[in-house]
């Protein structure tokens, strides 16, 4: 844990880079979380989690912001990635939909203004601070990237993401009859297909209806479920530690706080798909699906999605993330999202300038290779939608 030079008299800027510092700052963080209306990824509990993963592979920094009486008014969760030294990034995993500097809101451009001005104090440290998934509304993209740029940094924002909902406002049968005629199609081949291999029977685990044993269970079986998908091979699996780790100490926070909800889809007693959900606020933010790919013949994850949405349709919601990332199947679902942002910060350094140079002309070699190539897009709709 450091302190820096305070970069004004009202507010004193902490460096923590400890387990028992980052455990300390819980209750103030929540009360950040709560007074910002954020959602549940700003909450110091999913940042806990996600260190659990990260720490195998990056080192704390997460920038505290602290007024006259000490109390916290500032936090910019970062890591240090030991691959990429001198980059800082959000603390953050693959499912966190969105990131974002939390400050008192009666604070906000004087706290950042104050952050900014330390992480610059470091900049001899740093060459980049790569800022991923961004709200529209972010208050880093309104407060702190322009304390950044008024002290000389240069960054480049850009909206390289959607994340994809849908509005649990309206009816089940509305949205229903706006689906494709494909997607309805898939879902009464998969119906008939998994009706032919035993019962089926869907479950959904969550804090109201069921104790903490039965989430434990659950969440084996839904461990058992990605290690017999596709994904047990790749870095994210919940084959992998970090992200084992960061899935089990989640569903503990989640059922005890009520945000779970877990999704199993059962054929002939057998788990053999899985949604796993995060509902706060009104808000369901769907973070991981899997399902048995001894059963890919059937769709099951077809199967589950679909009822998971028409179950949510009860009035309880009012939207349904099913989260970025560049998945033409999300859009049988839904064509309807919120902008996903990053920004890149460059550090006015030599190195840091040099690669803000090379960063602008990127985009120009990158669409010069593509008229050379006359090759496909990297992705496309209307290319790469994927079989039912």
């Amino acid at each position: 844990m450091k302190t820096t030079r305070p970069s004004d008299a009202a507010l004193r800027i902490r460096v923590v880079d400890d387990d028992i510092g980052f455990r300390g700052l819980e209750a103030g963080w929540n009360a950040l979380a709560a007074r910002g209306g954020g959602s549940v990824f700003m909450r110091h509990e999913w940042h806990a989690a996600a260190w659990a993963w990260r720490r195998l592979d990056a080192d704390l920094l997460i920038i505290c912001a602290h007024g006259a009486d000490d109390d916290l008014v500032g936090v910019l969760p970062l890591l240090r990635p030991r691959a990429a030294s001198r980059t800082l990034e959000f603390l953050a995993v693959p499912d966190a939909q969105w990131c974002d500097v939390q400050t008192d809101p009666t604070r906000a451009f004087a706290v950042c203004e104050a952050i900014a001005h330390a992480l610059l104090d470091i900049a001899s440290t740093w060459d980049v601070l790569r800022f991923d998934r961004l709200a529209p509304d972010s208050l880093l993209q309104r407060a702190l990237l322009p304390a950044l740029k008024a002290r000389e940094a240069t960054w480049r924002l850009a909206a390289d993401d959607c994340n994809l909902y849908v509005d649990l406002r309206g009816t089940w049968d509305a949205y229903h009859a706006e689906r494709s005629r494909k997607l309805k199609k898939a879902f009464n081949l998969a119906s008939n297909r998994l009706a032919r291999i035993g019962t089926v029977e869907i479950e959904c685990i969550d804090t109201a209806a069921h104790d903490v044993r039965r989430a434990q269970a659950a969440f084996d079986e839904a461990v058992g479920i990605s290690r017999r998908s596709w994904k047990h091979t790749t870095s994210t699996g919940l084959e992998q530690p970090g992200p084992l780790a960061f899935m089990r100490q989640l569903t503990d926070v989640a059922f005890a706080n009520g945000w779970l909800s877990l999704w199993l889809l059962r054929v002939g007693g057998e788990p053999i798909a899985m949604e796993y959900q995060l509902v706060y606020r009104r808000c369901v933010h769907a973070l991981r699906a899997d399902f048995d790919e001894t059963h890919q013949h059937a769709s099951p994850g077809t199967y589950l999605n679909r009822e998971v949405i028409r179950r949510l349709f009860d009035g309880r919601h009012d939207r349904y993330y099913l989260g970025p990332g560049r998945n033409a199947y999300k859009r049988y679902w839904s064509v309807t999202g919120d902008a996903v942002y990053s920004a890149a910060v460059f550090a006015p350094t030599a190195r840091g300038r040099a690669l803000a140079l090379w960063s602008g002309l990127k985009p120009t070699l990158r669409m010069l290779r593509n008229r050379i190539t006359a090759g496909k897009p990297e992705f496309d709709p209307e290319y790469d939608l994927p079989m039912l």
